[in-house]
């Protein structure tokens, strides 16, 4: 059994990852790209402090410059990608 275990989770990932592209689909049709992502941000944003809070509190001013910058990119990526999403189908923004 353990022999297939990463193949397993490869698969799983792969559904996981791609089912988002669905639930971003459907969300379309009801919100802008820019409402869907403030709610994907603002979701992640409150379950890392809830988790990370301890950590949080002793992080110095470079290392939060340095994540705002990591931050910009991914927004940007996951913008480009669900604004995309309103010109095609999930099937050919997944592939």
């Amino acid at each position: 059994m353990r022999k297939y275990l990463g193949e397993t989770l490869l698969i799983i990932t792969a559904i996981i990852w791609g089912s988002g592209f669905v639930a971003n689909a459907i969300a379309l049709d009801h919100w802008t790209p820019y409402q869907i992502l403030a709610g994907r941000f603002l979701i992640g944003a409150v379950m890392l402090i809830a988790i990370f809070y301890r950590s949080i509190r002793n992080l110095n001013k470079k290392i939060i410059i340095q994540g705002v910058i990591l931050g910009i990119f991914l927004y940007a990526a996951f913008a480009l990608q669900t604004v995309g999403l309103q010109y095609t189908t999930p099937s050919k923004m997944h592939f």
